[in-house]
């Protein structure tokens, strides 16, 4: 039986498809990942949020640093977060965060312990995978040594914690616009910050401007 050999045509409009495909599969896949990094974030400030505000209500004090909070009001919050969202999804939005983070996802990844330490490692070094490196997460000086009730007395719409790259920031200006949405026209990026009311706020800052503002 003769061999058929492939007419120029053929590969042609074989490299066509791939090209096509290649086109669409690939902005696909990077909103994907985006959206990962950006719900990773989301879940952490969550975490975080729970923990500042059981740290407050443990102390009646809140809180001056995220080095302040102990490991069991961390993994208090993580376990409402879970129960909450769900432990598979969790999983599932680290892992594609991952992919493009490999390790830098989890902080310090423990041995041994519950599986916080495992996929955040320890709660007070949480990382943001949109960030490049150094500190992720920092938390609202002005808030600093309120009491419980001076605390849940303030705004809802307050940023309680937020993308930063210091430990504290004073107001919305303070946080790193470190997330993109993806579109025709990428020109905008903002910060993920958590207010009291345990809504995500968007700090938004455009390439062509300097200032930022919230959402």
């Amino acid at each position: 039986m003769k061999k058929k050999n492939f007419t120029l045509s053929e590969i042609l409009i074989v490299v066509v498809i791939i090209g096509i495909l290649a086109t669409i599969g690939i902005p696909l896949y990077n909103n994907t990942i985006e959206n990962a990094k950006t719900k990773t974030c989301e879940i952490n400030l969550r975490t975080i949020l729970g923990a500042v505000e059981a740290q407050t209500l443990e102390q009646n004090s809140f809180p001056a640093s995220l080095s302040k909070i102990s490991d069991k009001n961390f993994e208090i919050a993580w376990a409402k977060v879970l129960k909450e969202e769900g432990a598979l999804k969790i999983k599932l939005v680290y892992f594609l965060a991952n992919l493009d983070k490999n390790g830098l996802v989890y902080a310090a990844i423990a041995s041994k312990g519950p599986w916080i330490h495992k996929f955040i490692g320890e709660a007070s070094t949480l990382k943001c995978p949109a960030a490049n490196e150094g500190i992720s997460y920092g938390i609202n000086a002005s808030l600093a040594g309120k009491t419980y009730q001076q605390y849940v007395a303030e705004s809802a719409e307050t940023v309680i914690v937020g993308d930063c790259a210091s430990n504290t920031f004073k107001n919305d200006g303070d946080l790193d616009a470190r997330h993109k949405e993806y579109g025709l026209v990428k020109s905008d990026s903002y910060a993920n910050g958590c207010t009291r009311n345990k809504q995500h706020k968007k700090v938004r800052r455009s390439t062509s401007a300097s200032t930022m503002h919230g959402r």
